[in-house]
């Protein structure tokens, strides 16, 4: 099974949503962060994408900020697409129904904004751990789709998992992680160990799955692509939160 299409597999993308989303190390701040960053940039938002959506937190948590956009979400699984729908239907907005949309798509293929693009331009488009399957140069090509889906002054946030600068960040990442993980689980099972824990961690196909490039390099192909302000928002080993603005029209 090919790295991204590890993702079509709907038992691993259910087991993904029932243990390792849920654990992952900060997310309550790095869902601030993004949101503290788009509110610095917009003070009304129209119309949200969410890239490789998974269980569609960083999509939804946008829409609960402003309830009269539109968000898109997108992803190559249909288990985590069904996963967002549950999750929309409970927020029991029956008016905004016509407001949400939901696409399948594989980023692997050249058309996957074919559909997307009956919606944009975006005003906010965020992506969370899913970009980082691909290859580096796949990578490039889909933030410059991304750019030209986003309206003038809109705002590209990456949630995303990165390459460590060494083998002990490397380290501490994976101890940070299975800390999480083993938390998380203990809540459920007081009877699981860091060992079991530990075990699955080191070997689950997602993370063999994984291409991590450098947030750097990362960086600086947004600004080769011709975004603005961009930047590092947030670091902690591996997990990073960079993006960028698309250049307004009168700048």
């Amino acid at each position: 099974m090919s790295n991204q299409n590890v993702w079509a597999n709907s038992s691993v993308a259910r087991d993904y949503l029932k243990g390792s989303r849920a654990a992952i190390p900060f997310a309550r701040e790095q869902l601030q962060i993004i949101l503290q960053i788009v509110r610095n940039i917009h003070s009304e938002v129209k119309s949200i994408l969410d890239v490789g959506c998974g269980d569609g937190i960083l999509g939804r948590t946008l829409w609960k900020q402003y309830p009269s956009a539109s968000v898109t979400f997108s992803d190559l699984s249909t288990t985590m697409l069904d996963s967002v729908k549950q999750e929309i239907s409970e927020f029991s907005f029956q008016e905004s129904n016509s407001r949400v949309h939901f696409h399948k798509h594989d980023m692997q293929e050249s058309d996957w904004v074919d559909e997307l693009l009956q919606y944009a331009p975006y005003d906010v488009i965020v992506s969370g751990l899913a970009i980082h399957h691909l290859t580096h140069r796949r990578k490039k090509e889909i933030y410059g789709d991304i750019y030209d889906l986003l309206a003038p002054n809109g705002i590209f946030l990456n949630l995303e998992r990165v390459e460590s600068a060494s083998p002990l960040s490397v380290e501490l990442n994976n101890e940070m992680y299975i800390d999480s993980i083993y938390s998380f689980h203990r809540q459920q099972d007081p009877q699981i160990s860091r060992e079991e824990v530990a075990k699955k961690y080191y070997f689950k196909p997602l993370k063999q799955s994984n291409i991590l490039a450098p947030v750097d390099l990362q960086v600086q192909w947004l600004k080769e692509l011709g975004f603005v302000d961009v930047d590092l928002f947030f670091k902690i080993y591996e997990i990073a939160i960079f993006g960028g603005r698309k250049r307004p029209l009168d700048a």
